[in-house]
């Protein structure tokens, strides 16, 4: 029995210290090893446990290995978290679909933070309100998750926003608003590499000359990454106006430059579009209705 003891607490040595060498290595963020680590000690000390059994009441282990197959479904429900861990632990490291210091969220579950710890039985995820969130493997494998470090590998971050349009504002462009735009200071630089007119030479209106500015400008932004789609199109119009549809990517993907550059690319819009003769749509809020009431002098 000594023996048998005095050999697995030697197996267990080395196999943390094993871990302890992988997770010092690097490794262990790419292919986390402490679920099939834990594994291996609960079968280690499982079958030490059996031995030192069969020791003492002098039969032999297999013989009662051969009486526990008659309880398997008993030990199944006894350790089917950890079976079921284990499983998905395999499954979501052999897939690359998770690892330490990913950022993932679940939705419907309320999760949405970074991976600090996946175990056995439990995935550890931090909150950005520095909570820690606990979960089971397998809920990971049984429902849908997503997971943003493909975006921080690919180097850009998602920008779709829409603004809505008054469409009773759109109109056609004439000359003399044209040369308006191009020697106004805040529109001339903008206007000054468009094509005013359609390939069949048609004129513009006011709303696709101000998209074409907003393309130019998205397009040629420093934080845009421009290997990844940069696009301005309208959506379907609906009792809220015509939305307009930006869809880019930013350079950096970190979240307080993300958001910089995705409310004054939004500013940018609001602002540009009434020298273009164009209204962004709104509710009417107190303001409005209190400036229709008021009375006029």
């Amino acid at each position: 029995v000594y023996i048998v003891v005095v050999g697995l607490v030697t197996a267990n040595s080395l196999l943390l210290g094993f871990q302890d060498i992988y997770s010092r290595s690097g490794k262990d963020k790419q292919h986390p090893m402490k679920g099939l680590v834990q594994a291996i000690q609960i079968v280690m000390f499982f079958i030490g446990t059996i031995i030192t059994v069969g020791i003492l009441i002098d039969k032999s282990p297999a013989a009662l290995l051969t009486g526990l197959g008659a309880s398997a479904a008993v030990i199944s429900f006894i350790f089917k978290d950890s079976l079921m861990g284990l499983i998905a632990g395999v499954q979501l490291s052999l897939n690359n679909m998770l690892k330490v210091g990913d950022w993932i969220t679940m939705t419907h579950r309320g999760i949405d933070g970074v991976v600090e710890e996946v175990a056995l039985t439990t995935i550890k995820v931090r909150a950005w309100d520095n909570t820690v969130q606990t979960l089971p493997p397998y809920l990971l494998i049984s429902e849908p998750f997503d997971n943003w470090q493909a975006m921080r590998d690919r180097g850009g971050r998602r920008i779709k926003r829409s603004l809505n349009v008054d469409m009773t504002s759109v109109t056609f462009l004439s000359e003399a608003k044209i040369e308006e735009l191009r020697n106004d200071p805040m529109t001339r630089d903008s206007v000054a590499h468009i094509v005013t007119t359609t390939e069949e030479g048609r004129t513009l209106t006011n709303l696709d000359l101000f998209m074409r500015v907003l393309m130019h400008h998205i397009d040629h932004h420093p934080r845009i990454n421009h290997t990844m789609t940069v696009m301005v199109r309208q959506l379907q119009p609906t009792e809220w106006g015509l939305p307009i549809e930006l869809y880019c990517f930013t350079a950096d993907v970190n979240w307080v430059p993300y958001e910089q550059l995705q409310a004054e690319i939004i500013s940018y819009v609001v602002a540009l579009a009434p020298y273009f003769g164009l209204r962004m749509y709104q509710a009417p809020s107190s303001h409005d209705l209190c400036s229709i009431h008021a009375p006029h002098h």
